[in-house]
């Protein structure tokens, strides 16, 4: 307030004018930071939405082997694509949401999801032929 006070009244409007919009600014990415990195789903209890598995053992030890691969070929991706993949199958977040999180115009959400599972694939393809050597 005191480097207010010594400010004639058109630099007190300018010093106003430029912090405000810094401020909002400030507030704009710090509110965006902590939507990207706010814990979903705490209340929601992921085990219901697994599909119960009906058949043999050995069915089961393979679904499990395709999930525990799905999951380290996800890891392996970048955090955008992660996040994206995040939102839209566990958040179940649109894509007008997805964009409006990202930054991005929402017709390229569709693009940045079919890159992010081609890569997701690959990687799995990849460990799937390692092992098989």
């Amino acid at each position: 307030m005191s480097l207010v006070r010594t400010l004639d009244s058109c630099k007190t409007a300018a010093y106003v004018v430029y912090t405000s919009r810094r401020l909002a600014i400030n507030f704009m990415k710090h509110r965006s930071v902590q939507k990207k990195h706010t814990y979903y789903g705490e209340d929601m209890d992921l085990a219901e939405k697994v599909p119960s598995l009906e058949g043999t053992i050995e069915d089961r030890i393979i679904h499990q082997e395709e999930i525990e691969e799905m999951g380290n070929a996800i890891l392996r991706l970048s955090e955008k694509q992660k996040d994206l993949l995040y939102f839209k199958y566990i958040l179940e977040m649109t894509d007008t949401e997805i964009a409006e999180t990202f930054g991005i115009a929402p017709d390229s959400v569709r693009q940045y999801l079919t890159r992010a599972r081609r890569a997701a694939k690959e990687l799995m393809d990849k460990e799937m032929n390692k092992r098989a050597e």
